[in-house]
């Protein structure tokens, strides 16, 4: 079958091939005929006043030149001619074979053709019991995937402990502030340590008559130091003798610096009754009380466990999360907590 299809697309290459040739032979054949005109033409336009014997020289040369073009064209011709017979040949010997892989392809169909006819009945009969047994594996293959599948619906149960969420509210009261990072609980005393910056902060006020920002860091307290910004600012107020312009310090913003990677405890330990924590809210926390916990993503899960411990001693939670690398921070612009 292949030899076939390369045959038939062989032959119409051969037929373009040979109107090719005839197009250069007739070429060629209008070039002789130009040449021998424009000979002819220059034999009858030569100079009346030009030596007889000049004359004579002169057209012998250019008949030379005219019988020696010709020759070459003839040669050209023939060779042509025998590249033209010797391509022919060639299409008729392909001819040949096609047809001879034509017949054969005919009488190989036939006893293939033959051969199935004559297949007993035993063998027609076990050729059916074959497809029987494909088809009964594959239905064995869907009926195991089924049970399968029933076996993982039949597991035991899931429980989702689900907290009552009530409606978030601002918080304005008191606030304990933890931080939950990596599986370890610790307290971050911000109070103490804005109580820390304001007397601080007084104290470099002055810096401020050069400068229009001061930062300064205050701490350690419980693992945590505040470096803080204040900023020169102007406002301008109305009074009887017309608007003024006044300065005054404010806080630009503040962030928690941790002093070491490990702060805190681990929750386990931490949601233990007599683990610094557990102290912790016993003496700090009220009802009234709000838990802030700064969250950073690898312990949101640990977040819930807290707020589970949280709601079963009566106090309402507030998370802030917190992307990785980034630090507690604040200022005049944050906003506050929202605790459920």
């Amino acid at each position: 079958m292949r030899q076939k299809l390369r045959i038939e697309a062989d032959a119409p290459g051969q037929d373009a091939f040979l109107d090719i040739v005839a197009n250069l032979v007739g070429i060629l054949i209008i070039l002789v005929m130009i040449v021998g005109a424009r000979a002819k033409d220059a034999m009858n336009e030569r100079p009346a006043t030009t030596p007889p014997t000049a004359t004579t020289a002169a057209e012998d040369d250019g008949i030379q030149i005219l019988e020696d073009t010709a020759a070459g064209l003839e040669t050209d011709i023939h060779k042509t001619q025998s590249k033209i017979n010797l391509q022919e040949q060639e299409i008729a010997y392909r001819r040949i074979e096609r047809d001879q892989l034509l017949t054969l392809l005919t009488a190989t169909e036939k006893e293939l053709s033959r051969a199935r006819d004559n297949l007993d009945i035993a063998q027609q009969e076990r050729l059916q019991v074959q497809q029987q047994l494909s088809t009964a594996a594959s239905e064995l293959d869907q009926l195991r995937q089924t049970t399968e599948a029933v076996a993982v619906e039949t597991k035991a149960p899931i429980e989702l402990k689900h907290l009552p969420t009530p409606m978030a509210k601002t918080v304005f009261g008191k606030e304990i502030h933890l931080r939950l990072k990596a599986g370890r609980l610790a307290h971050v005393a911000i109070n103490d340590l804005v109580t820390r910056m304001k007397a601080d902060g007084k104290q470099q006020l002055w810096k401020l008559k050069n400068s229009s920002r001061v930062t300064e860091v205050i701490g350690p307290v419980e693992g945590f130091r505040m470096r803080y910004t204040l900023q020169r600012s102007e406002r301008t107020i109305n009074t009887d003798l017309g608007p003024v312009v006044q300065q005054f310090a404010e806080l630009a913003y503040f962030e928690l610096i941790p002093t070491a990677d490990q702060l805190g405890e681990p929750l386990e330990n931490a949601l233990r009754g007599d683990s610094h924590f557990s102290a912790l809210l016993a003496a700090e926390s009220t009802p009234q009380t709000t838990v802030t916990v700064w969250v950073y993503r690898d312990s949101f899960e640990d977040f819930r466990r807290l707020k589970e411990h949280l709601f079963a001693r009566g106090l309402l939670t507030a998370a802030r999360p917190l992307p990785d690398g980034e630090l507690i921070s604040g200022g005049p612009n944050g906003s506050r907590s929202s605790a459920q």
